[in-house]
């Protein structure tokens, strides 16, 4: 019984010690040296994730999107009335 409880404690400090290196050094800027200043690669670049956001979202030649939904259901309105007299 006693050495079930060891090897178990012993488990236990293992996946503590583990768990703590991968939180400390999983995450970060990577530093090369320690007079250098940390280059971070991730930054933030506002024009490419407006760019990415507005894919499939801007309407062609310059046309408003709200006119594009008023012609398309205005265009759509006779077929709705046939489907609705039958």
């Amino acid at each position: 019984m006693r050495a079930s409880r060891n090897w178990g404690r012993s488990l236990w400090v293992c996946a503590f010690v583990i768990s703590s290196f991968c939180l400390a050094f999983g995450q970060g800027s990577k530093m090369t040296s320690e007079f250098d200043p940390i280059e971070e690669r991730d930054r933030d670049n506002p024009r490419a994730r407006d760019a990415w956001f507005m894919r499939g979202r801007t309407a062609p030649n310059g046309e408003s999107a709200a006119t594009l939904r008023f012609r398309a259901n205005w265009q759509r309105e006779p077929l709705w009335l046939c489907l609705t007299l039958d």
